[in-house]
């Protein structure tokens, strides 16, 4: 309990909210005790609920703050604050007279805390009429002027009755006095005007996908920031790579940077898959589980070294794995631990049902028929176009698919487009990142400029005529990594300078940055996971084990039945490991891949609910030797069956890692240390390492 003899002469800036658009004004507890204790519960930015606060024995007066606050919306986090302030002012009547204190509190009266609703339906002392949509509303100005910035400037005299907007766009509105005195407006999307006074009055909007990108349009219009904010939340957090780029569009047509920038930034991370025709959607519903594969047991259960497949670079495991692997042992974890959000997986199945499609030329081939036709794409502005094609973080497997998309949007709007936009559309190609085919077969393009050809190829012949033996390669490698790493520093300081020129030529000497697809998940062992897709050498062959094709590694503590390799195969079997404490599962990536984790799941390894894991955590490593807690489970019930499977969500984890272990921390539920897991998958963004550029 703090006594109002602990307050000293300190002042205490208070945030009251005064309208629902969040704006505070300060108001200053002030007192002449000398004690040197200050409170222990009340900060000098509590946000605090001061109609609770009872009018009691200390003076009541207004101080104003020179302090400038800006909203606090942590409320809730408050509340004991406000029972402490409450009860010393309630409790503290005696002393705070003996002590002759003079406590500045604020009496908060409801009306600040329910706005202004009743004054909009009841009309009382309205002093103006805006008739928007056919439809009249009688307001009041002090409560317009205070929630927009647009209503302020033109009841203080500073605009006139006018188009506000852009003109003859979506974005013009009209504005002015008709012969009764009323203000009206006339434009787009004045049916959910009525949503905006609602706001202004109340602080509340109920939003949805049908309003809420004409809800900020009218919000930048009247310049209504805290209705913008909301707006632009709801609608940013809705974006998905399905939505993107028709919510580019849209955002395009209401001028909103805010969401621009937003879906540009989905583009980007989803571009491969969305425009390349062996990344769509290859999943659609069926009544029952339909997994084209080898089947696990088909092969032999060693996992040695010497059986590994050696199908593409990317398939082949360094010779480092038995090392990293055999650090498992190292029990050490960097103490980094989630709260566990259990999602039980959806029943509904999933049916591969297309697992390669033909593309004769390959993924670097520059006929731009090689990838989709995305209308909401071909339709983008120049300016959107280069922005989104110039983006370091375009997720493409290799820049011919920017080349294959500039041309295609180029074939497209031949008609409206000029030299100059030709120009600025193929600088934002990486030329110099083809190889020397690609180079040859677009020498002849006439459309390119040629200094970009030129600039390629000096790029390249830089690159060839260092030394050819393996010790110096691997030094000019070095030092030209050390370049590229030099030129994107070079080119995120002069990104808002405008030396334009150097800027891009920098650019396009630079690299992109790491390649990744995106896997979401859907349902507990779908086909969208991270082993299915490697399973399938990313859809592109019928699945067989991984790590039956080497294709990554799983190692294990110990042994009892069974064999570790089906932890990532698609068929439920019996396995566990040795009765022993601290038992684990591990998954190597390999080196060429590393996964930030967004969900996972677990199937148990029994046909019966016995044994089933309980306490738990999901750790993950790129060395296995420093290991993070990405989820911690403790008493979790979810595996309670026959072969059962749960999923659960990876929150806030935005680091990628090679190496993946399921590290049993208690007893199972037959209270046993045995470790029961048939079956493992993974979901996020699985980046895998380039092949070297010029080669």
């Amino acid at each position: 309990m703090i006594s109002a003899n602990d307050i000293d002469q300190q002042s205490y800036a208070i945030n009251i909210s005064t309208s629902p658009n969040a704006s505070f004004f300060p108001i200053t507890y002030t007192s002449n005790n000398n004690s040197n204790t200050k409170p222990q519960n009340i900060s000098p930015s509590s946000s605090i609920n001061t109609s609770t606060i009872i009018n009691s024995s200390p003076t009541l007066s207004l101080k104003e703050s020179s302090s400038s606050l800006s909203p606090n919306n942590n409320n809730n986090n408050n509340n004991n604050n406000n029972n402490n302030l409450t009860s010393t002012l309630q409790n503290s009547s005696g002393s705070t007279t003996n002590n002759k204190q003079n406590l500045s509190i604020l009496y908060e009266a409801d009306l600040f805390q329910k706005g202004f609703g009743s004054f909009l339906k009841s009309q009382n002392f309205s002093d103006i009429t805006i008739v928007a949509d056919a439809k009249s509303y009688h307001l009041h100005k002090v409560i317009l002027a205070h929630s927009s910035k647009y209503f302020s400037d033109y009841f203080d005299g500073e605009l006139k009755p006018e188009n506000i907007g852009e003109k003859d766009s979506s974005s013009s509105y009209q504005i002015w006095k008709n012969s009764r005195g009323e203000l009206e407006i006339k434009g787009a999307f004045l049916e959910h005007f009525n949503s905006v006074v609602n706001y202004m009055y109340e602080g509340k909007v109920d939003l949805n996908e049908d309003n809420s990108l004409p809800i900020l349009q009218l919000s930048n219009i009247f310049s209504i920031r805290g209705l913008k904010n909301v707006t632009t939340y709801y609608l940013t957090s809705s974006i998905t790579r399905e939505n993107t780029l028709s919510m580019l569009n849209k955002a395009i047509q209401i001028d909103s940077d805010d969401l621009i920038s937003k879906c540009i930034t989905v583009t980007c991370k989803h571009f491969n898959q969305i425009i390349s025709p062996n990344n769509i959607d290859l999943l659609v519903t069926s009544a029952s589980h339909s997994f084209p594969s080898i089947d696990d047991n088909a092969a032999t259960a060693d996992n040695s070294l010497d059986q590994l497949d050696t199908i593409d670079p990317i398939d082949q495991m360094d010779e480092d794995l038995d090392d990293t692997d055999s650090n498992n042992n190292n029990n050490n974890n960097n103490s980094n631990s989630s709260t566990n959000n259990n999602s039980q997986g959806t029943s509904q199945p999933y049916t591969f049902v297309q697992y390669k499609i033909s593309d004769k030329f390959g993924d670097k081939s520059l006929d731009p028929s090689t990838i989709n036709s995305i209308p909401e794409l071909m339709s983008l502005p120049v300016s959107i176009m280069t922005r989104l094609m110039r983006q370091n973080n375009l997720s493409v497997s290799n820049e011919a698919i920017v080349y294959k998309t500039v041309l295609k949007y180029i074939q497209h709007n031949r008609q409206n487009l000029s030299d100059a936009d030709l120009v600025s559309l193929f600088e934002v190609v990486r030329f110099p990142l083809f190889n020397y085919q690609q180079l040859e077969e677009i020498q002849d393009n006439p459309i390119i400029p040629r200094y970009l050809l030129t600039e390629a190829l000096l790029q390249r012949l830089k690159y060839h005529e260092g030394p050819r033996d393996q010790t110096n390669m691997h030094n000019f490698k070095l030092l030209e990594q050390q370049q590229q790493q030099q030129q994107q520093q070079q080119l995120n300081q002069q990104q808002n300078t405008p030396n334009q020129e150097d800027s891009l030529v920098i650019m396009r000497k630079s690299p992109r940055a790491a390649y990744s697809i995106s896997l979401e998940y859907k349902s507990d062992f779908d086909c969208c996971g991270v082993f299915y897709y490697i399973g399938t050498n990313g859809y592109k062959e019928t699945w067989s084990n991984p790590a039956l094709r080497g294709r990554l590694r799983v190692t294990c503590s110990s042994q009892e039945k069974g064999n570790v390799i089906n932890c990532v195969g698609r068929t439920p079997i019996v396995l566990y490991t040795c009765d022993v404490p601290a038992s684990w599962i591990a998954v190597n990536l390999g080196s060429s891949r590393t996964l930030v984790p967004t969900y996972y799941t677990l199937r148990h390894g029994s046909n019966s609910k016995g044994d089933s894991i309980r306490n738990w955590t999901l750790q993950g490593s790129m060395d296995t030797k420093n290991w993070t807690v990405l989820v911690r489970h403790s008493n979790d019930t979810s595996l309670n069956g026959n072969f059962s499977s749960c999923t659960w969500k990876i929150p806030n984890c935005t680091q990628a890692f090679r190496h993946f272990r399921i590290l049993q921390t208690g007893r199972n539920s037959s209270n046993h240390n045995f470790l029961s897991i048939s079956g493992i998958e993974f979901y996020g963004d699985l980046y895998e390492t380039r092949s070297t550029q010029f080669i």
